[in-house]
C-alpha cells in the first residue's frame, strides 16, 4: 500500500466506546443465521386489488406475501430488499421497497448492452410460465446450462427478466431472455423489452437511502401461453444486485441477494434451485406460511451510533483489552454521512462468544477508492501454460484483477475469482511470473 494512499484514508471516524456487560450471552452465536441468501423457499404471489397505480409506491399493494432479503446480516441495514409479487388475468406485478446507500445507480445503456443491465443496482425475476411442469424441476438432461449458444435448448417456458432503473435518461428498463441459453424472445430484440410492452415506475426516497418500484408486465410480453391464475405452482427466484457508487458495475458477491431457492447453486445457471412461486388464490396470506421455514434472525443485542461528516466508505474493527483485534464489523462498507448504528452479536469473526469484558471499536473512513487507466497489461505468462517451476501461466481465469501490492521484492497481484490458474500472483519488475 502506497504511502500518500495511507495519509488519504488515516482519519479515524470514531473511537473509544466501551462495550461491556456481556451477561451470559452464550446463546446468541447459536441462534439464527448471519447469512440472507436463499431464507426462503417458497413466495406467494396475491391477486391484484381492482385499481393499481404504477406510481413507485407500493400503498395500493397487497403486501401480505412480501418477503426480505438481504445478504449478510452485517449489511442487512443498509442493503436489503421487501418483494412482493402480485397477478390478475392481464399480467404479472413485481414491487420492492429497497435499502440502498447508493439508489437507483445504473449506468448500463439499454441501448448498448441490456445484457448487462444486472451488473449494477438492479432485480432479477426468473420462473417458468407453464404449470404443468409441475415443481419442483428436477429432469434438467433437455435444458440445463451446457453453455453459451447451445442449440439443443429451445424451452420458451423459462424466463429471465431483469429490471433497473438507466441512471442517464431516468427510465425504467426490463430485460428478457428465454430458456437456459438466454434467447431473446422476438418481442424483445436484442432481450430489451419495448417501453410499450410494460409499465414501471421507481421512486427514491428523500432521504437518499433507498427507493421503490413497481412493474407491471403483460403475460402477453412474457409469451405464456395462458396467465398463471389462483391455484397454480411454478418454479421461481429472485436477486438483487447493489451498485458501486458510479454505477459502472456491481459491488461485487459480497453486494448480491439471492433468494427463494429450494436449495444452495447459482440460479442463473439452473432451474433445480430454483424456489416454489405459489398463486394465492386470495390475498391476505397468512404470513405463517409466507415464513415457513425461514430460520430465526440472529440477535444483535449490543449497538453504537457514530456520525460521519459525508457519504464515505468506511471501516470499522472490534479490539479487547490486548489491543487484539477480535471482530471486523464493517469491512469497507459504503456509510452516509450523519448518524449511523452498528450493531454486534458478541462473537468473533468466526462466529465464536468473545468473553465477557470491556471492548472498543475504532474505525477509518476515506472517499472510494477509484481507479485511473494507464495502459493494458495483456500478459498470459511466459510460457502462456503452467510449469512446474510455478513460472508458466498467469491469474485467475475466472475474475478480475481487483489489487496489486508492490514490495522491495516484486509485485502481487490478486483476482477476484479463479477455478483454474491462480488467485494470487507474484512477478518482478520485469512483469515476469515468480510463482501463484
Amino acid at each position: 500500500m502506497m504511502p500518500d494512499f495511507v495519509t488519504r484514508i488515516a482519519r479515524l471516524a470514531a473511537s473509544g466506546l466501551l462495550l461491556a456487560g456481556l451477561v451470559t450471552p452464550a446463546r446468541v452465536c447459536a441462534q439464527g443465521n448471519d447469512n440472507g441468501r436463499g431464507r426462503h423457499k417458497q413466495l406467494y404471489a396475491v391477486p391484484a386489488p381492482a385499481k393499481v397505480v404504477i406510481d413507485g409506491k407500493l400503498d395500493d399493494w397487497d403486501l401480505s406475501g412480501q418477503i426480505e432479503m438481504f445478504v449478510i446480516q452485517a449489511t442487512r441495514g443498509t442493503m436489503n430488499a421487501k418483494f412482493a409479487v402480485m397477478y390478475d388475468a392481464e399480467a404479472l406485478y413485481l414491487g420492492a421497497d429497497v435499502n440502498d446507500p447508493t439508489p437507483m445507480m445504473n449506468m448500463r445503456d439499454p441501448r448498448t448492452d441490456p445484457s448487462q443491465g444486472w451488473n449494477a443496482d438492479s432485480c432479477q425475476f426468473r420462473l417458468t410460465t407453464d404449470p404443468k411442469v409441475g415443481y419442483p424441476i428436477l429432469d434438467e438432461s433437455s435444458f440445463k446450462y451446457k453453455g453459451k449458444g447451445d442449440p439443443s435448448e429451445t424451452r420458451d417456458d423459462i424466463v429471465h427478466l431483469t429490471l433497473w432503473h438507466y441512471t442517464v435518461t431516468g427510465e425504467p428498463q426490463l430485460a428478457m431472455e428465454l430458456g437456459m441459453t438466454y434467447r431473446a424472445p422476438q418481442n424483445a430484440p436484442r432481450g430489451l423489452v419495448p417501453q410499450d410492452q410494460f409499465q414501471a415506475k421507481y421512486l427514491k426516497r428523500a432521504d437518499g437511502t433507498g427507493y421503490s418500484f413497481e412493474y407491471r408486465i403483460p403475460w402477453k410480453t412474457l409469451n405464456a401461453k395462458a396467465p398463471l391464475k389462483g391455484g397454480d405452482i411454478v418454479a421461481g427466484t429472485v436477486q438483487f444486485n447493489y451498485s458501486r457508487p458510479d454505477g459502472q458495475m456491481t459491488a461485487g458477491g459480497a453486494a448480491w441477494a439471492y433468494d427463494l431457492m429450494r436449495e444452495p447453486g447459482f440460479p442463473f445457471q439452473s432451474t433445480r434451485c430454483w424456489g416454489k412461486l405459489i398463486f394465492s388464490p386470495t390475498g391476505r396470506v397468512d404470513r405463517k406460511l409466507v415464513l415457513e421455514g425461514v430460520p430465526p434472525d440472529r440477535p444483535l443485542p449490543l449497538e453504537f451510533t457514530y456520525t460521519l461528516p459525508e457519504d464515505t466508505e468506511c471501516t470499522i474493527q472490534l479490539f479487547n483489552e490486548q489491543n487484539e483485534n477480535v471482530r471486523i464489523l464493517v469491512p469497507q462498507q459504503q456509510r452516509l454521512g450523519g448518524p449511523n448504528t452498528e450493531r454486534w452479536d458478541g462473537c468473533d469473526d468466526s462466529g465464536n462468544l468473545l468473553p465477557a469484558g470491556t471492548y472498543k471499536w475504532r474505525g477509518i473512513y476515506h472517499a472510494p477508492v477509484k481507479a485511473e487507466y494507464r495502459f493494458s497489461v495483456h500478459n498470459s505468462g511466459q510460457p502462456p501454460y503452467p510449469t512446474a517451476d510455478g513460472k508458466g501461466g498467469w491469474g485467475g481465469d475466472h475474475g478480475t484483477p481487483q489489487t496489486v501490492c508492490a514490495f522491495d521484492g516484486g509485485v502481487l497481484m490478486a483476482w477476484n475469482a479463479s477455478e483454474y490458474g491462480w488467485g494470487v500472483i507474484r512477478t518482478d519488475f520485469d512483469g515476469c511470473k515468480q510463482w501463484g
